[in-house]
């Protein structure tokens, strides 16, 4: 019964894999495309592994089929915007990136919005009991995902926001200090010569409040810019290959 379920549930993660790799060609700007499938590639191992840093904790915590429904569940949702990745026959050579701008906008306030959520979670994460290693993991992403959200931005803005972008590629990698909570206890050790251990934490803590709500604040101007230099890359001639001249 074990090898059936293993091969049968094996054929369908092939089909599954097989199926998604072709959707992320599929979607990619034909200018880079090897980068922009190298980079979607990069986010499925990300995926793959942070799914098994949540999901060994979950089934410790809950069980596993408390964890797999939970996973089945998230995996469903995929379904709801999988429609979303058609090509429009309005597109020449079925692509255009003339949205880039306001999935960046978008983006840019959901990364904002999480920083904020960051804040009270933090407060209370002794209340979270088994679900704080989850939660630790859920925002290690969030912040690393700002942090090159932050530096994409100062490199994508160098006209339109040039002050903002300059403020925003100095703060980013201060945001990296946020994944040092796990290994807090030995980071203190490092300082124990320099600084009580008590304190140590405490100016530690400080940052895991501070370096999140400054994120959001700089997050949150970048989604006010109009982002029209991904406007102007998304403008394409008549191939979809070139930018176009206005």
């Amino acid at each position: 019964a074990f090898w059936i379920a293993v091969l049968t549930y094996s054929v369908f993660q092939g089909l599954m894999y097989s199926t998604s790799t072709a959707i992320y060609m599929d979607v990619t700007n034909p200018v880079v495309a090897g980068t922009q499938f190298t980079a979607y590639m990069a986010l499925c191992n990300l995926a793959i592994s942070y799914s098994a840093t949540w999901q060994g904790i979950a089934i410790e915590a809950w069980g596993y089929p408390n964890t797999m429904l939970i996973d089945a569940f998230f995996g469903l949702v995929f379904l709801l915007i999988l429609p979303f990745t058609r090509k429009r026959p309005s597109d020449p050579a079925g692509y255009t990136d003339a949205r880039g701008a306001g999935r960046a906008r978008v983006l840019a306030r959901s990364l904002a919005a999480l920083c904020v959520i960051w804040l009270p979670l933090h407060f209370m994460q002794d209340r979270l009991g088994v679900g704080l290693p989850i939660a630790n993991t859920l925002f290690s992403l969030v912040f690393i995902g700002s942090t090159l959200f932050l530096l994409a931005g100062g490199v994508v803005l160098t006209e339109s926001a040039v002050q903002l972008t300059r403020v925003c590629t100095r703060f980013a990698p201060l945001m990296l200090l946020t994944l040092t909570r796990s290994y807090l206890d030995t980071i203190a050790a490092w300082f124990a010569p320099l600084i009580a251990k008590d304190n140590f934490v405490q100016l530690m803590d400080a940052f895991y409040y501070g370096l999140p709500a400054i994120a959001a604040v700089l997050l949150w101007q970048l989604a006010a810019q109009p982002w029209v230099e991904l406007q102007a890359i998304g403008e394409t001639d008549d191939e979809g290959l070139k930018p176009s001249a206005a």
